[in-house]
């Protein structure tokens, strides 16, 4: 998927996305 122009809701959505992988990773990890 080749994006022309990057949207910042994409964006936000993907650090969030990656935010909640990481907490997810730490609450299995416990």
């Amino acid at each position: 998927m080749t994006a022309t122009s990057p949207l910042p809701l994409d964006r936000e959505l993907n650090k969030l996305w990656m935010t909640r992988c990481k907490s997810m990773k730490k609450l299995r990890i416990f």
